[in-house]
């Protein structure tokens, strides 16, 4: 059991484990990874540098503006019932938060809301940030599309980042299971200089360090 306790500043971690100080290094505005003590479905390990961020100044910018914080948090899978129930986690702590895979409604006003900063925390599927299916998801064109909107996210956090090598890659022969995780390197170029990423995992093998 985790409890997260926000500070004027930043927030200090009670949970016990990786979780923890990945949070604290994460919060240092470089990118690192993180091996985790157990499978990451609870999303606090994530959540908490949002909330550390929400509202604060950007560290990543000579100006020190006030700026929200924008988070992509790539989950390991797209199963909705779990972005859905780290969607609720999230919201709890009051951070806005929203799940975008394949079932994400095509609502103009829903993308309008997404592209002004609406939602802080962005759970997504590896799947709509690259070519899927012969297309260019609708997070993809944003990503691609629009400066502003890229410049909002500070922060990346890819949970279950074996698959990178394990399923986004090709192996004996066989074509790569999610070649979308493979893909994900592409977000370095799309994404603003600065911005942090953090690999969060609970088997750090030495092909994925």
């Amino acid at each position: 059991m985790s409890t997260w306790t926000p500070t004027s500043s930043w927030l200090v971690s009670k949970s016990r484990g990786f979780e923890g100080q990945g949070t604290v290094r994460e919060g240092s505005g470089k990118s690192n990874q993180n091996r985790t003590t157990s499978e990451v479905q609870n999303p606090e390990p994530l959540s908490g540098p949002v909330l550390a961020g929400e509202g604060t100044m950007d560290r990543t910018t000579e100006n020190r503006t006030k700026s929200p914080v924008r988070t992509v948090v790539l989950d390991r899978t797209a199963a909705a019932l779990l972005q859905a129930t780290q969607v609720l986690e999230s919201t709890k702590y009051g951070i806005p938060t929203i799940a975008i895979n394949e079932d994400t409604p095509t609502d103009l006003s829903l993308w309008e809301s997404i592209h002004a900063g609406k939602f802080t925390h962005l759970i997504v599927s590896p799947e709509q940030l690259s070519m899927f299916n012969g297309h260019l998801p609708r997070l993809a064109r944003l990503l691609r599309q629009n400066r502003t909107f890229t410049q909002r996210i500070k922060r990346v956090h890819i949970d279950e980042a074996h698959n990178i090598h394990t399923a986004g890659l090709p192996h004996h022969g066989e074509e790569a299971f999610r070649p979308a995780y493979g893909k994900l390197g592409e977000l370095r170029v799309l994404l603003c200089k600065g911005t942090t990423f953090q690999d969060l995992d609970n088997r750090f093998h030495a092909f994925v360090r």
